[in-house]
């Protein structure tokens, strides 16, 4: 599966040249409703609510996500997470045993009881409030991987691709604003084993295309 990982020109020339990408704490990320799938069956249900935060807590201290996009070409993409189109856009080709988990995008929140899936120990439901998230994110065609908090390094955590068989980089991808060069990308890499193009805005689509001129 071909994925698309967008971010700004600084930390991503850091990542061609040290090879990993920083794995997004659960806590962190910019949607408050992230584990919070399940809608509370009572506005103060107190211990629903402790219950949920618990289990958010535990999942955000033991993993961290990678995350990709199926597209490449979305205005944005580029312009929320790869620096108003001055970034760059990493593509990898990640396997199956990489166990990569499709977000999907609801209006409304699951009505399950969250005591019961814990106690049968329901994979497919927890695989559901992990991977769930409203309609309006729905432009970000998301894929996530799930990863051990494992690789530290100046109070952040990193997964690095450099030996890795289950995500390996294939393309660099230039924002139509970015001042980068294919000789800058392939400096820092360190290899001219990559596909390195850049992109524009398409003369007939509200999309990105890859400018052939590059």
């Amino acid at each position: 599966m071909r994925v698309y990982h967008f971010i700004k020109l600084e930390h991503g020339l850091d990542s061609l040249r040290d090879k990993r990408l920083k794995i997004s704490l659960i806590d962190k990320l910019n949607d408050p409703f992230e584990l919070l799938a399940l809608k509370l069956l009572g506005e103060y249900d107190k211990e629903l609510d402790e219950l949920m935060e618990k289990l958010k807590n535990f999942i955000s201290q033991k993993y961290g996500i990678l995350c990709f996009s199926l597209d490449w070409n979305s205005p944005l993409l580029w312009a929320h997470y790869a620096g108003n189109h001055q970034g760059i856009c990493l593509g990898f080709e990640i396997s199956e045993r990489a166990k990569p988990i499709n977000v999907t995008y609801i209006n409304k929140r699951y009505n399950r009881k969250l005591h019961k899936i814990i106690e049968e120990n329901n994979v497919e439901e927890m695989r559901k409030i992990l991977s769930t998230k409203h309609t309006d994110w729905k432009y970000e065609k998301e894929i996530r991987l799930f990863t051990e908090l494992a690789h530290k390094y100046e109070d952040k955590y990193y997964y690095n691709f450099s030996d890795s068989e289950d995500v390996v980089l294939k393309e660099v991808i230039i924002g139509c604003r970015s001042q980068t060069t294919r000789e800058e990308i392939t400096q820092k890499y360190g290899s001219e084993d990559i596909n390195i193009f850049k992109v524009k805005a398409s003369y007939s689509d509200f999309t990105m295309v890859k400018d052939i001129e590059f």
